[in-house]
């Protein structure tokens, strides 16, 4: 990452989550009000920040640099994803799955760095800093994989 500072605003529910996971000593609160990260909830909350921001070049995106992202600047960030999995021999999918590569999409339906990081965090079910397919879609019944 640039090693810059970034605010970012999380819903109180991510918020909660985050201290229940993480030391309180994580956890600042400054005289504005605002709560800053130290620890490995800042090095969480930075990782899944650099994917989005950078990655996903949404930070690039947003090039009013606003912090909203308008219909163009939308069109910009790559949110859709390219997976490649693993077969056995016998045709049964084994669940190594990866993100290959980020593609463009035309129907990002956030409206802000903010919102996409919030989002994604709460799809980390159990803060590891990794979103399995699982925790992505629902249960194993609803993945559905088809072949082109």
């Amino acid at each position: 990452m640039s090693g810059e500072r970034f605010s970012v605003s999380l819903s109180k529910e991510n918020l909660q989550r985050l201290k229940d996971k993480f030391d309180s000593s994580d956890f600042y609160l400054r005289k504005n009000g605002e709560i800053r990260l130290n620890g490995q909830a800042e090095a969480y909350i930075g990782g899944w920040f650099g994917e989005i921001a950078y990655n996903m070049g949404a930070l690039k995106a947003d090039k009013d640099n606003n912090g909203k992202f308008s219909d163009d600047e939308k069109s910009q960030i790559r949110s859709d994803i390219y997976l490649s999995f693993r077969t056995e021999n016998n045709n049964s999918v084994v669940y190594d799955f990866k993100v290959d590569k980020y593609l463009n999409s035309n129907n990002l339906k956030y409206e802000s760095i903010d919102e996409m990081l919030d989002s994604i965090i709460s799809k980390d079910k159990n803060l590891d800093g990794v979103v399995s397919l699982v925790e992505h879609f629902g249960n194993q019944s609803s993945i559905k994989l088809s072949q082109r």
